[in-house]
């Protein structure tokens, strides 16, 4: 839907449709809930919807450490997406601070066994289709 016909600071009649990806159903419960039965302006919803809206953590390096760690070990999660309030300062904050933490309790590593992702998850290099043997590789780039 274009929105350029709308003025920004007029209320709209809004009209929320349920959606069919969890996590639009869950943001749907939310707006329902924060702004119930309200004409928001097209600057309100797109204030509301369009923010982030998953836990936010706040607190000492610690205290952050120690909510992440009881989510992983109640099986409340089995990882994170970190967002930031701000960049580079909010990563440079978590980086700098929670991580050294997160690391202190094994619970973040300090180094990967291989030096891809596919060797990270045990995955086997696929085929090259291109070039089905090294030796073939070795003569494409000594010819040239």
């Amino acid at each position: 839907m274009r929105l350029t016909r709308f003025k920004v600071d007029n209320e709209q009649k809004t009209r929320m449709k349920r959606g069919a990806v969890p996590s639009r159903r869950i943001r749907y419960k939310y707006l329902r809930r924060t702004r119930p039965a309200r004409n928001l302006t097209v600057r309100q919803l797109a204030q509301s919807a369009g923010s982030y809206g998953g836990l936010a953590p706040v607190g000492t390096p610690e205290m952050i450490a120690d909510q992440m760690e009881e989510w992983l070990y109640s099986d409340a999660c089995d990882g994170f997406n970190i967002m930031f309030p701000w960049v580079p300062g909010g990563l440079d904050d978590f980086v700098d601070q929670v991580v050294p933490e997160l690391q202190r309790r094994h619970l973040f590593r300090r180094e990967y066994e291989g030096q891809t992702l596919r060797e990270n998850l045990g995955l086997p290099r696929p085929e090259n289709r291109f070039f089905k043997d090294v030796s073939t590789v070795a003569r494409a780039i000594t010819d040239d």
